[in-house]
């Protein structure tokens, strides 16, 4: 990723040219405008990418770096395209609708979004209790 694709004050990130051939642009979260606005301060050499070598180069490959990270924090069976799924569960279970989830992945159909986006069962059990707000209290039929 390089600086250009990084717009702090607008809170976004742009990616040119996805895997379905459109550009995509990602929201920042305040967390991550925090981070970038960090990162920006130590610039190595002033090296075009926001991830760098020391020496302003960029990274060629992050294999090595995930696995490190995933061995230290006890992580096993998880893969880097995991990230992905994670971040759709999270927001669906947050309660963010799948077209906005689509957008944000940068699906074009949104049968693929839906493999992403796992509903835990305390979600379901929500979904039916917002029906208790609908029915009027006790105005069910005994015999």
């Amino acid at each position: 990723m390089t600086w250009k694709q990084v717009d702090i004050w607008k809170g976004l990130i742009v990616i040119e040219h996805t895997k379905n051939g459109e550009r995509l642009g990602v929201p920042l979260n305040d967390t991550l405008k925090d981070l970038f606005i960090e990162l920006s301060k130590v610039r190595h050499i002033r090296s075009p990418y926001v991830f760098c070598r020391p020496n302003g180069n960029r990274y060629v490959e992050i294999k090595r770096a995930f696995k490190n990270a995933l061995e230290k924090s006890r992580i096993e069976n998880f893969r880097f395209h995991d990230l992905r799924h994670s971040f759709a569960s999270a927001l669906v279970q947050k309660g963010v609708d799948l077209y906005q989830v689509q957008r944000l992945l940068g699906h074009k159909d949104s049968r693929m979004t839906q493999r992403y986006a796992h509903l835990a069962p305390e979600n379901l059990r929500g979904a039916v209790l917002k029906l208790d707000k609908v029915m009027p209290e006790k105005s069910y039929v005994t015999n």
